[in-house]
């Protein structure tokens, strides 16, 4: 792209002086020298660190696991990422199983049992292991209700909306950050 049509002031601040397009995305170079986007720079958390975190490269590689059926990446400003865990009910009953935890007991009341949480949080933990240091969840917290379109916590096009997720769960985050190990 050359430029906008009569445009320079948003030329100016969309190419760069080395002729370079910013698109607001995130990437990185493969092995095979093709870019890969991995996401938008709006959605980046910048901890107190100053660690830069694609969410989505962690929330994707999270999702690997079978406890978890949506899952939201947190850390704007504090010093670590915590994930908010939506589990896949049915493979979260086989593992209340498993811990001898009768598993008829209420999603809701699954959701704060610390050794079910537990459990969840050790599975993650096996697929973080390529993942930098600063961008592994160090703790979870299980959540019985869907994001969906209906509670507002998903957009019309199913993306999930961080800031409205955060507020309604700023309590149980505080608590994440209060009792960390």
């Amino acid at each position: 792209m050359r430029g906008y049509w009569r445009n320079p002031d948003e030329t100016a601040r969309t190419i760069d002086e080395d002729g370079w397009l910013h698109t607001g995305d995130v990437g990185s170079w493969t092995e095979r020298g093709n870019l890969k986007i991995t996401d938008r720079i709006k959605n980046i958390i910048v901890t107190s660190g100053g660690k830069n975190i694609a969410p989505q490269l962690v929330e994707s590689t999270l999702m690997q696991s079978r406890f978890v059926a949506q899952i939201i990446v947190l850390g704007e400003g504090r010093p670590y990422c915590v994930a908010l865990v939506v589990p896949n009910e049915e493979e979260l009953r086989s593992l209340v199983s498993e811990l001898g935890i009768d598993a008829t007991t209420p999603l809701d009341v699954l959701c704060e049992d610390q050794r079910v949480v537990s459990a969840v949080q050790r599975d993650l933990e096996r697929y973080q292991r390529d993942l930098a240091k600063y961008e592994r969840v160090r703790r979870i917290a299980l959540i019985p209700e869907p994001f969906s379109i209906e509670n507002g916590l998903l957009t019309p096009t199913l993306k999930v909306k961080r800031r409205e997720i955060g507020q309604r769960y700023e309590a149980l985050c505080e608590r994440l950050y209060t009792y960390a190990e």
